[in-house]
C-alpha cells in the first residue's frame, strides 16, 4: 500500500522541480555539443539547459539531452582504429541470434495460436455433446462435462506479469527498476553499434508515463543511407544486449557462485531443505504462526526441497488451479468415526456451532466410486495432537486394523504447513505443523519466502530475497524484452529488421540521383514490390496470430471459471 501512496507523491514533486526550474528562464533548445575527446569526461556529467529538455505534460514525462554525442563520438573514433574491429564482428554475432529470435517468435505465436483454438473448439463440441447426447445412452447418461473439468492448457503461453495481480503489488518497484535498467541497456546497444558504422548520435533521453520508464536514443536521417548490413547490425544490437544479459545472469543463477558468495557474507542455501520465511503481507494472520526466519519444509505431504525437475516446489503447488490429492490418510476409530456430525460436509456444508469450533469435512478412503462416509472433524486435533500420539498414517484400510482411514474432503480447503524453527531460537529445533484452512493461493500471497537463511541472529533475512527477486525480473524481462522486440511488425525491431534482411537477401542496390533544386546527391532506394508484399503478410500475419492467441485465452480462462 506504501508503495501506491509513493507514485502520486512522486509526480507531486516532479512538478514542483519542474515548476521551479521553468523559473530559471532556461531555455528548450537542443544544441549539439561540439567538445573535443580529451572533454568527454568532464563533459559527461553537465547536464543542464544548454544541452537538455524537459517536457512533462500531466503524467507523462520526457527528458531528452545531447550531452552523450561527444561520448558517442569518442567511441565511434576508438573503433575505427586498427584492432577494434572485433567489436563490429561481436555484433555480427548478435545478428544471426536476432534473425533466429524472428522466426522463433513467428513458430511460437503460430504453434500456440493453433494450439488454443483447437483447444476451445475441443472444448465447444464437449459442451455440445453433453447437451445433445445424455438421452442417447442406453446404460444411463452421460456424465455432466462442466467447465471446471475442462483441463488446463498444456501449450506454451503467456504469463502478464501485473502488480497485485499476478505478483504482489510490493514487486512494483522491483519490476520497474529491472524494465528501466534493461530498456537503457537494450538502448545502448543500438548507440554501439551505430558508432561502428560511424553514425552519430542525435539525442538520447528517457520517459516515464504514470509508472512505466522507457528509454531511446535517435540517430540522424543518414542512417537509413547506409548498406542494409549495417543497418540490420544497428537494429540487432538492441536485442542483442538483452539476450546477453538473460544469458549471464542465468548462468549466474544457476552456477554455484551465488550460493558460495551468500555462504561468504554469512547466509546458508536451504534450497535442498525447503524455503524459508522473509517477510509477511502487511495484516497477514500468518505473521503470528509463521515468524520470521522460520523454515517451512512441507506442504501437506510435499517437501519444499528443490528437485531435479522442479525448482520452485512452492509456488507450483500453492498457485495450482487442481487440489492435491492422493496423499496418505489417517487412522481414525471407526465407530467414533461414524458419531461425528455430518453437518460440514455437502450438500449442507453448515458452519461449526459453536464458531471457535472449526471443523472440516472428512471422508473414508476407498478405491471404489462407491457412497463414502462423510463426517465432521476437528483438524487441529487430528493433525497436531497435544499430549497423545500421533494419528497413524495409512493408505489404505488394510493398514488400519479395526479403524478407519480417512482424508479431507475435497470441499475441505486445509493446507498442513511444517515448519522447523530458526537454529538460534532453539538448539534443537522440532518441527511443527500450522493448519490453514482457505485457499492456498492466500499462503502464497501473503507468505514471503527465500532459499538463504541467515547464519546469525543480527543478519538481515530480507537482504538474499530482494537480490533473488530482482535477478528472477531481469532474467524475464530481457528474454521478454528479446523476443517482443524481434516480433516482425514494422513498429518494432524485428519489423526494420525484416525490412534490412529481405534488402540484402535480394541485393538491392542504391540508386544515385542528384537533386537540382537542393544542390546535393540523393539516396533513394528501388521500390520492390515483393519486399513490401512479404514484410506486409509477416506483419498483419503476426498481429493477427497474437489477437487468435489472446481471444482465445480469454475464452478458455471464462469456460473453466464460469
Amino acid at each position: 500500500m506504501l508503495v501506491l501512496l509513493l507514485i502520486p507523491f512522486a509526480w507531486v514533486c516532479i512538478h514542483l522541480l519542474r515548476r521551479h526550474w521553468a523559473r530559471q528562464d532556461h531555455g528548450g533548445s537542443l544544441p549539439a555539443p561540439a567538445l573535443a575527446p580529451r572533454h568527454i569526461a568532464r563533459y559527461l556529467w553537465r547536464f543542464d539547459e544548454r544541452n537538455t529538455r524537459v517536457e512533462l505534460h500531466g503524467l507523462a514525462l520526457k527528458i531528452e539531452t545531447t550531452a552523450l554525442n561527444s561520448v558517442h563520438d569518442g567511441l565511434a573514433l576508438y573503433i575505427r582504429k586498427p584492432g577494434h574491429q572485433v567489436i563490429s564482428l561481436f555484433y555480427d554475432l548478435g545478428m544471426f541470434f536476432a534473425i533466429a529470435g524472428i522466426l522463433l517468435c513467428v513458430a511460437f505465436l503460430a504453434f500456440n495460436a493453433f494450439t488454443l483454438s483447437w483447444e476451445l473448439v475441443a472444448v465447444f463440441l464437449k459442451y455440445q455433446s453433453t447437451e445433445n447426447g445424455q438421452s442417447l445412452s442406453k446404460r444411463g447418461p452421460v456424465p455432466s462435462t462442466s467447465p471446471q473439468s475442462v483441463p488446463e492448457s498444456t501449450q506454451l503461453g503467456f504469463y502478464a506479469i501485473i502488480p497485485g495481480v499476478t505478483v504482489p503489488i510490493s514487486h512494483l518497484v522491483p519490476i520497474f527498476l529491472s524494465l528501466f535498467v534493461s530498456q537503457v541497456l537494450h538502448e545502448a546497444g543500438h548507440a554501439i553499434a551505430a558508432a561502428t558504422e560511424s553514425i552519430s548520435l542525435s539525442s538520447a533521453g528517457l520517459s516515464l508515463f504514470v509508472i512505466f520508464p522507457s528509454a531511446f536514443v535517435s540517430f540522424p536521417p543518414s542512417l537509413s543511407l547506409i548498406p542494409a548490413h549495417g543497418r540490420l547490425r544497428i537494429i540487432c544490437a538492441g536485442v542483442w544486449h538483452n539476450l546477453i544479459i538473460w544469458g549471464v545472469i542465468s548462468l549466474w543463477a544457476w552456477s554455484p557462485l551465488g550460493s558460495l558468495l551468500w555462504d561468504v557474507i554469512g547466509y546458508t542455501d536451504v534450497s535442498g531443505e525447503g524455503r524459508v520465511i522473509v517477510g509477511h503481507a502487511e495484516g497477514s494472520a500468518l505473521a503470528s504462526h509463521l515468524p520470521v526466519r522460520d523454515l517451512i519444509t512441507h506442504l501437506d505431504d510435499v517437501s519444499l526441497a528443490d528437485t531435479p525437475t522442479n525448482h520452485d516446489v512452492w509456488s507450483t503447488f500453492l498457485t495450482s488451479d487442481s487440489p492435491h490429492r492422493g496423499g496418505a490418510g489417517w487412522c481414525v476409530p471407526g465407530a467414533w468415526f461414524e458419531s461425528q456430525p455430518s453437518l460440514c460436509c455437502p450438500p449442507m456444508n453448515l458452519k461449526a456451532t459453536p464458531p471457535e469450533i472449526q471443523t472440516s469435512c472428512f471422508e473414508e478412503l476407498t478405491r471404489g466410486r462407491g457412497a463414502k462416509a462423510q463426517h465432521c472433524l476437528d483438524p487441529l486435533a487430528l493433525f497436531t495432537p497435544s499430549g497423545n500420539e500421533p494419528a497413524l498414517r495409512c493408505w489404505s484400510q488394510d493398514e488400519c486394523a479395526s479403524g478407519t482411514c480417512i482424508v479431507p474432503h475435497s470441499s475441505a480447503q486445509l493446507l498442513r504447513i511444517r515448519v522447523k524453527p530458526f537454529i538460534w531460537v532453539s538448539e534443537t529445533p522440532t518441527s511443527r505443523v500450522v493448519v490453514w484452512n482457505g485457499p492456498r493461493t492466500e499462503v502464497f500471497e501473503e507468505v514471503q519466502v527465500g532459499i538463504y537463511q541467515p547464519k546469525y541472529s543480527s543478519g538481515p533475512v530480507w537482504l538474499p530475497r530482494i537480490f533473488e527477486i530482482l535477478q528472477g525480473y531481469f532474467i524475464t524481462i530481457n528474454l521478454s524484452l528479446f523476443f517482443f522486440n524481434m516480433l516482425p511488425i514494422r513498429a518494432l525491431d524485428g519489423g526494420q529488421a525484416v525490412e534490412a534482411l529481405l534488402e540484402l537477401l535480394m541485393k538491392l542496390k542504391a540508386q544515385d540521383d542528384f537533386d537540382i533544386e537542393l544542390g546535393e546527391r540523393i539516396v533513394q532506394r528501388e521500390d520492390n514490390r515483393w519486399k513490401k508484399r512479404i514484410q506486409g503478410i509477416l506483419s498483419y500475419g503476426t498481429i493477427c496470430l497474437g489477437c487468435i492467441t489472446v481471444l482465445c485465452n480469454i475464452l478458455l480462462h471464462y469456460t473453466r471459471i464460469r
